[in-house]
């Protein structure tokens, strides 16, 4: 993987590899365990491939202060319930993952990094994924969205949510024919994002999308 090659050296590392129908990250992988594999560690390297998708109610709400920098590859970025039924609403989405204060992937007293490569975007996503997230950067790499090859992300319209959610930096790198528009930036995730990243080949521009961000600098 070309990204890997270019980490830095040191920190701990876990690689979750499945080469045949993919898995599904769930409660039972006991994840939050690594935080005690990485006490004498400054950081840590999670990268997951093939995986199917995460289950709605993943709980991995141990606080840490160490940095974690969060890899997905060849992987699909879907939500399922606990009969392992892929989410496709916001609304099965919400009755899936609970009352309970909503995080993505991680609690959070320090930012993290999450990279995205080659993942399938097969189904919109719900802005509610990324309620009290509190990432440093976001990125996508390799989106596509040609007559032959079609595969980007795309939110579902939420109106009058607040999502509580800080995300930093959002990147797009190595894409296609992107059409930069509120489906593919959602104002509520990326409400108080502060930089916004783009290296490809752009197809549109939504006249009045920059406007919309506030805390926009770069």
């Amino acid at each position: 993987c070309e990204y890997l090659k270019n980490l830095t050296p040191g920190g701990f590392r876990m690689y979750l590899i499945n080469n045949e129908n993919g898995f599904i990250l769930e409660n039972s992988f006991q994840l939050y365990k690594m935080i005690h594999w990485i006490k004498t560690e400054m950081f840590a390297y999670l990268t997951i491939f093939n995986s199917r998708g995460f289950n709605a109610d993943l709980n991995l709400d141990y606080e840490t202060k160490f940095l974690i920098i969060l890899t997905l590859v060849n992987s699909d970025f879907n939500f399922y319930d606990r009969n392992r039924t892929l989410i496709r609403t916001s609304e099965h989405y919400q009755a899936s993952s609970g009352s309970q204060n909503r995080y993505f992937i991680f609690k959070r007293k320090t930012m993290y990094y999450v990279h995205m490569i080659n993942v399938r975007f097969k189904t919109a996503v719900c802005p509610l994924v990324f309620q009290n997230s509190k990432l440093a950067q976001i990125s996508f790499k390799n989106l596509h969205n040609t007559f032959y090859k079609k595969n980007f992300i795309q939110f579902i319209n939420l109106k009058n949510v607040s999502l509580n959610s800080f995300i930093n930096s959002l990147r797009f790198f190595n894409f296609f024919g992107l059409d930069l528009n509120t489906k593919l930036i959602d104002e509520n995730v990326f409400s108080n994002t502060s930089e916004f990243y783009f290296d490809g080949l752009i197809n549109s521009i939504q006249s009045d999308l920059f406007a919309r961000f506030s805390n926009l600098k770069n």
